[in-house]
């Protein structure tokens, strides 16, 4: 189980809504089939599956399936079944390494998706 929130970075001119989740699952590594489209098949060490319920601010709350799929150089993805499979880092000085982009942040310049979703 894991809730997620957002928290404000004012001095890098990040804002962020009230959005808040909260994931329950259960360890289906042994059973996981890795689909094609995901690219990091041979770096997976633990895999997680199950629902979080997404209560985004002023509207009303839903549930999504959602893989949480553990690499061994300490990346999590959060995938979304045939949907998406998206990076998210132990720090935020990791996921800077990734994706550079100048700070504080402009609004704007936005840096490169390193998002992983099947070819249509």
């Amino acid at each position: 189980m894991c809730r997620y929130d957002k928290v404000p970075e004012p001095g890098l001119n990040f804002t962020w809504d009230r959005t808040t989740a909260k994931f329950v699952g259960r360890d289906v590594t042994g059973r996981w089939a890795c689909p094609g489209w995901f690219n990091e098949c041979a770096a997976v060490t633990r895999v997680v599956d199950g629902v979080a319920k997404i209560r985004p601010e002023g509207e009303q709350p839903f549930k999504v399936r959602v893989t949480y799929v553990f690499l061994e150089e300490q990346v999590l993805y959060v995938l979304v079944p045939g949907a998406i499979a998206c990076p998210w880092f132990s720090s935020f000085r990791r996921a800077l390494a990734a994706n550079p982009f100048p700070l504080p942040f402009n609004g704007v310049d936005w840096p490169r998706s390193d998002c992983i979703a099947p070819r249509a």
